[in-house]
């Protein structure tokens, strides 16, 4: 596994990755498709079929549990660890990893990151080959890694296109 500051060969070309937070990216239902609703902050008390996100200083924000077991059943969600269920099982299946997903989130424990991978030249300074991937998790280890590897590969493809040219 890679960490931030790391270095890393290949094709005996060395290369360090960092890891930043991403700040654009903000807040997962707002980022992209496919969860179920969650409020505002709201100091209401919970609606049946809702569950507790987070909270903060008497505000809380609520996951639609119920309405999101309706989007998953009409939307074919599925998991993974689902083998075997079927539908209301495999939407309600779905729907609970997609709260502890959101739910982990809020608690800090993932945000999102990029991916930045730089040339190296033999004293470990940086050469002008750098490239970056921005919106991933940072929970995703080898999704992180195999990007930072995949970036690689680009820039010793490009620096090859360059002395070629």
């Amino acid at each position: 596994m890679l960490y931030n500051g790391d270095t890393f060969e290949i094709d005996g070309i060395s290369f360090r990755v960092s890891f930043p937070s991403d700040d654009i990216y903000r807040i997962p239902w707002e980022e992209s498709e496919g969860h179920g609703p969650v409020s505002e902050w709201t100091r209401r008390d919970k609606r049946p079929g809702e569950l507790i996100l987070s909270s903060y200083r008497g505000e809380k924000r609520y996951y639609d549990f119920q309405e999101a077991c309706k989007i998953a059943l009409r939307d074919l969600w599925g998991a993974k660890g689902d083998d075997g269920l079927t539908g209301k099982a495999k939407a309600a299946f779905a729907v609970r990893a997609d709260y502890e997903y959101l739910r982990h989130w809020c608690n800090d424990q993932w945000y999102y990151v990029g991916v930045i991978v730089t040339m190296l030249d033999d004293d470990a300074d940086a050469l002008p080959y750098e490239d970056s991937v921005w919106g991933i998790e940072s929970d995703c280890h080898e999704y992180l890694e195999e990007t930072a590897r995949d970036l690689a590969a680009g820039l010793i493809a490009e620096l090859e296109r360059n002395l070629a040219a």
